[in-house]
């Protein structure tokens, strides 16, 4: 995909996912420096992340943006839970057909904007026809633009349990030996992320609430839902590593120079795997699950239908596969860097 010097774009960044949100950053950042960008529309709640990398003339909130696109700029195939009763298009998250977001260039004078979630383990491979690899590292924001934080740096990890759903959940039992490793080698767990989730709208219609029972979080600095994106990253910047199975803390966490330790259930880490200072995996450890049950999504779920939010045979075998002695392994390395 190229996009001639002269095009100009508008682009409606992603509403809902923080882990697609972010992984769209360094194509957007590409089309920033070569100035392709128009304006870029963002929800309220990611605004912190986008004027913290881009240049703020180019931010307009949603709350200030239009809420419409006319009908006759609606691109065809447009599926109807994404227009309005009078054929007009609906500004967020929207053009999406079949789960791959088709990206809409501007005709001179004409609006035609991008939906920029790039859907799961495809956004990758979105990204893979515009950039090389030397253009695919997360940005980094300055911890100088961030919050002070409220625990001492390097003397504690960073867990993420929070979840879309069951087969991207870390077991209690993986949890509790990692906290306890952890503890072993004198450092802290700070926990982060969302306790409840709504999955995307038109794909399950599940909605997963994590009660985390069964998971003790005796002696952890409990922060999930008690902090905002800005504090969320100033953790993370001092932590000692981040820990936890794909999701929007993992991706935040992309965003520091920070060890990642990533657990892989449903997608290939071929598909996911972080590009930073220039090097894909910088600092990044997959964890995987065993070979009978695993990456289902990453060639399946377009071409036949299969669904990303749910264990399609029921078993959630490749969560339940990410077991302790996998996580510690992997953690040991990171610490050791």
């Amino acid at each position: 995909m190229r996009f001639e010097s002269k095009q100009r774009i508008y682009i409606l960044a992603e509403t809902g996912a923080l882990g697609d949100t972010i992984a769209t950053f360094p194509t957007i950042k590409q089309l920033v420096d070569r100035g392709n960008i128009e304006k870029i529309f963002v929800a309220d709640k990611y605004l912190f992340l986008y004027r913290s990398l881009f240049p703020s003339n180019l931010i307009i909130p949603h709350s200030k943006a239009l809420g419409t696109i006319p009908k006759d700029q609606v691109p065809k195939g447009t599926p109807e839970h994404y227009l309005n009763k009078d054929g007009t298009g609906v500004c967020l998250s929207y053009p999406v057909i079949e789960g791959i977001p088709i990206i809409q260039t501007m005709i001179e004078g004409k609006l035609n904007p991008i939906h920029c979630s790039l859907v799961d383990a495809f956004s990758v491979r979105i990204c893979d026809t515009i950039l090389k690899d030397s253009q695919k590292d997360y940005p980094k924001i300055p911890r100088k633009k961030l919050p002070t934080n409220i625990c001492p740096a390097d003397k504690y990890a960073v867990v993420g349990l929070g979840a879309t759903a069951a087969h991207k959940r870390m077991t209690p039992e993986s949890f509790r030996a990692i906290k306890g490793y952890l503890a072993s080698v004198g450092l802290q767990t700070v926990l982060l992320g969302a306790r409840s989730h709504q999955t995307m709208v038109g794909a399950t219609g599940d909605l997963l609430r994590p009660d985390f029972e069964g998971y003790d979080f005796t002696g952890c600095v409990d922060m999930i839902d008690k902090s905002p994106l800005d504090s969320s990253l100033a953790i993370l910047s001092d932590a000692k590593c981040f820990i936890g199975i794909d999701g929007g803390m993992l991706h935040l966490a992309g965003l520091t120079d920070i060890p990642i330790v990533a657990g892989h259930t449903f997608i290939d880490p071929y598909y996911l795997t972080i590009y930073r200072n220039g090097q894909k995996g910088w600092r990044y450890y997959a964890v995987e699950p065993d070979s009978h049950c695993r990456y289902c999504t990453s060639e399946t779920f377009i071409l036949t239908g299969l669904k990303f939010h749910r264990c399609n045979i029921g078993t959630n075998d490749c969560a339940l596969s990410l077991t302790p002695d996998k996580w510690l392994h992997k953690i040991e390395l990171a610490l050791s860097f």
